[in-house]
């Protein structure tokens, strides 16, 4: 069985007719997990932080579609060591750059839920899929740290 974690950016731009993302980004999401949703040998999941930033920004008309589009998803608990794992990593990988280094400090920061994210994938033996190519990279992070 395939595991597939869906971050919200993904799900936002598939599901979101309002979404701000240019017409190739959201045809290619659209795609990628419909044939997800597609293949009975798939199991998707998401967590509650993750419904929260999709459903959050849907207008109101389209909120209760959306909910189930949602419903559909595992939810993933965020459990203490997933908090645990994903400080660790993030101590980690800050201690690795020099002083002056801040693109990559401020990159960690900018994707701090995203590594939470990452954790929980990584728990779930699910691969992490994301629009966001630097948040994608997380996972080899965490992989690395946390081997």
């Amino acid at each position: 069985m395939t595991r597939v974690f869906l971050d919200a950016n993904l799900l936002i731009h598939a599901f979101d007719p309002d979404s701000t993302a240019d017409i190739a980004l959201k045809s290619d999401a659209q795609q990628f997990i419909g044939n997800l949703t597609g293949d009975p040998a798939t199991r998707l999941f998401i967590t509650p932080l993750i419904r929260y930033e999709v459903l959050r920004g849907i207008s109101p008309s389209k909120v209760e579609d959306m909910a189930k589009v949602l419903d559909m998803f595992t939810q993933l608990s965020v459990e203490a060591v997933d908090g645990d794992v994903a400080a660790s990593v993030f101590r980690a990988e800050r201690m690795t750059l020099a002083p002056d280094q801040f693109a990559p400090i401020r990159l960690i920061h900018k994707h701090s839920f995203d590594l939470l994210h990452v954790v929980c994938a990584k728990r779930a033996s699910a691969a992490f899929e994301s629009s966001d190519a630097r948040a994608k990279s997380l996972f080899n992070l965490v992989c690395t740290r946390n081997s």
